[in-house]
């Protein structure tokens, strides 16, 4: 049991998978972690670590599955997150990991969050996309530098280009912003760094 302090000099660990079959039996959590990265990573774990390891300062996951869970932590000492759905648009799937508002949920628990790497994929159009995570990101006052993917799988009636988008969002003036675009000239998705 890795995150049950059986190592307690331990402050980094890298994972092919975890899941929450173990969460029942901790009783101490290891309270030296401070680096973990599950490259697939049910939420029926990513929760539990999120809440209970009280020095962790960065955390890389892919998440697998898509079952649903909830933050009790509401002020999480992280400080670097990265967050891969594992989400791709297909002929047969178009569908998210992690919704929109669970995933914006996590982010308003990082007031610590200075580095962050996410992977948005939603139904949404993507105006209200931008507007979430905007909002989100406002507030996380020590952010610094962020890369965010965002593609929206929904019909598209904007042809705002990203220096508009730029424009409208203080937040992401000073960014580096790609656009990706529909056969019509639409906006589907946009890479932002910075």
């Amino acid at each position: 049991m890795i995150f049950g302090n059986k190592f307690p000099a331990m402050e980094s660990v890298s994972l092919p998978y975890a899941n929450g079959t173990c969460i029942s039996g901790i009783k101490i959590w290891s309270p030296n972690l401070q680096y973990v990265d599950i490259q697939c990573c049910n939420k029926s774990m990513f929760y539990p670590l999120l809440d209970n390891l009280p020095n962790l300062k960065r955390f890389n996951c892919g998440l697998g599955t898509n079952n649903s869970g909830s933050l009790k932590n509401r002020n999480l000492p992280l400080e670097q997150l990265y967050v891969d759905t594992y989400d791709r648009s297909s002929a047969s799937y178009c569908g998210s990991m992690m919704s929109l508002g669970e995933l914006l949920d996590v982010y308003q628990c990082m007031p610590n969050l200075e580095r962050t790497i996410i992977f948005i994929y939603d139904g949404s159009p993507l105006g209200r996309i931008m507007d979430q995570f905007n909002r989100v990101l406002s507030n996380c006052p020590k952010l610094k530098t962020f890369e965010c993917h965002i593609e929206s799988f929904g019909e598209m009636e904007s042809s705002e280009s990203a220096d508009e988008i730029k424009k409208r969002y203080y937040l992401f003036q000073d960014s580096c912003v790609f656009a990706c675009k529909t056969q019509r000239g639409y906006l589907r998705g946009i890479k932002m760094s910075r």
